[in-house]
This record gives C-alpha cells, sequence and structure tokens, in this order.
C-alpha cells in the first residue's frame, strides 16, 4: 500500500507546478495540502496566489482571507490581498491592507510601492509619490517603484522629475527588460512635452 503524500510534499509539488506554469496542477495540489493541513496560513496563501496569477482575483482574495483569519499578521497575506483588491476596485481595502502590512514589516519596500499603487490609482498623487519614495529609500534600484513614481508625477504634471525617475529606471533595468520599449516611449513623449513647454515660455 502507497504511504499517503504529506502535506508539505504536496506544496513542494504544488510550489513546481506554479514555477511550470501549470496553475490548475498547482491549484489542486494547495487545495489537497489544506485539506491534510487546513491551518497551514502558507498552503493557503500558496492558493491564492495559484488563484491570483490564474485570473481569478475573487478567489484569490477568499484565499488571502482565509490565511489571514489563521495568521492575521501574515504580513505576504496582506499585502497580496492589497493587490487583488486593487484589480477588483476595492481601493479603501487595498490601502489598509497595505497599511497593515507595513506596520508590521515597514522595511518591505513591496508593501509601500502597493499602497502608493492604490493611492494613485484612487487618484491621491501626493501620498502615491510619498509610498513610492519611502519604497525607493528601502530598495533604490526598483524598477517598479521608479516607473510608478514617474507616472504618478507624470500625471501630477511635474514632467521634469517623472523624465529623471523614468531615465534611471531604464539606467538600472536590464537590457531584456520586457517593458523597456514602453517606458522609453512613455520618456519620449515626456520629454516632447518638456520641450513645448519651454518653447511656449
Amino acid at each position: 500500500m502507497q504511504d499517503p503524500i504529506s502535506s508539505e510534499a504536496l506544496g513542494q509539488r504544488a510550489n513546481e507546478r506554479f514555477q511550470r506554469g501549470d496553475l490548475e496542477g498547482a491549484i489542486a495540489d494547495y487545495t489537497q495540502a489544506i485539506r491534510i493541513d487546513p491551518w497551514s496560513s502558507r498552503m493557503v496563501l500558496g492558493r491564492g496566489l495559484a488563484r491570483y496569477a490564474a485570473g481569478d482575483a475573487h478567489g484569490a482574495i477568499e484565499d488571502y482571507s482565509e490565511a489571514l483569519r489563521i495568521d492575521p499578521d501574515y504580513a505576504d497575506a496582506l499585502t497580496n490581498r492589497c493587490c487583488a483588491r486593487c484589480d477588483t476596485g476595492d481601493l479603501d481595502g487595498a490601502i489598509a491592507d497595505a497599511t497593515k502590512a507595513i506596520q508590521i514589516a515597514p522595511r518591505t519596500s513591496s508593501h509601500w510601492m502597493n499602497r502608493g499603487t492604490a493611492r494613485h490609482a484612487k487618484g491621491d498623487l501626493g501620498a502615491a509619490i510619498e509610498d513610492y519614495t519611502e519604497a525607493l529609500k528601502i530598495e533604490p534600484r526598483s524598477i517598479s517603484s521608479l516607473v510608478n513614481r514617474a507616472a504618478a508625477r507624470a500625471d501630477q504634471g511635474d514632467v521634469e522629475k517623472a523624465v529623471i525617475d523614468f531615465s534611471e529606471a531604464l539606467r538600472v533595468a536590464p537590457e531584456d527588460w520586457p517593458y523597456r520599449g514602453h517606458v522609453e516611449g512613455a520618456l519620449k513623449g515626456l520629454e516632447s512635452r518638456k520641450g513645448r513647454g519651454r518653447r511656449g515660455r
């Protein structure tokens, strides 16, 4: 008779399937692992991540919320629920999640960046820029934080600082960065705006 597979072994196989892009298989393995050990916040979070990657933001939120019911101070569950809530339009909930994650782990740059993203989406540009700046104090070469702060500054009308941030993002990004072309296009558009502004004076 074959020995039953453990929750940890299922979680490891789920991780491997996730990395290969087999999201359906990963979700099935995480679900089986949760049946064996329903108090494993890590397995519940893992299934949430797989569901989110599969495009099921609402299902992911259910899993992140369950992980937080098990462990209310699980910062990874909070910051991932923040992202999923942004996707579903619950910006106030997203900001609340990121704020709690920051309180638990203030030296994690992604928590600041995620709150900045939610504030940016809500139109609170000044607060978003402050959050992106805090993220960059922790991780100065964060491409995402640089690009997001550049976009917020551009939306705010601060073209010169937006150009600086986009330029720095291109400088630190690898040559094969998939978004390089998009950022170069945005940078050209801003430099054109800057030039028209000078001519109009």
